[in-house]
C-alpha cells in the first residue's frame, strides 16, 4: 500500500467541497463541513495535515484511503 500525499488544509477542503460537501461554520482554526448525515472537521494549524489526521477526516467523511489517494493524485494532475 503506498503513502498517503501530503495535504495541506485547504486543499483538502476543495477536495471534500468538489464531492458535495459545504463549509457549515468555521470556529476558530477549524472548518466543518457536512455532507448529508456526514461531518469532517479540518484544522487549519499546520502547513499540512498528518497522515492520522487525515485518515481521521477521511473516516469520518466516509471515503476511504484508497479512493482518496486515487481521487486526490487526479485532481493534482489535472490542477498542473
Amino acid at each position: 500500500m503506498s503513502r498517503l500525499p501530503a495535504v495541506r488544509p485547504l486543499e483538502l477542503i476543495k477536495y471534500l467541497e468538489e464531492r458535495g460537501f459545504q463549509t457549515m461554520h468555521v470556529r476558530g482554526s477549524h472548518h466543518v463541513l457536512k455532507l448529508n448525515d456526514r461531518q469532517a472537521t479540518v484544522p487549519l494549524h499546520h502547513s499540512e495535515i498528518g497522515k492520522g489526521m487525515l485518515e481521521e477526516i477521511l473516516a469520518r467523511a466516509g471515503i476511504s484511503v484508497e479512493e482518496f489517494k486515487r481521487d486526490f493524485g487526479e485532481q493534482k494532475d489535472q490542477s498542473r
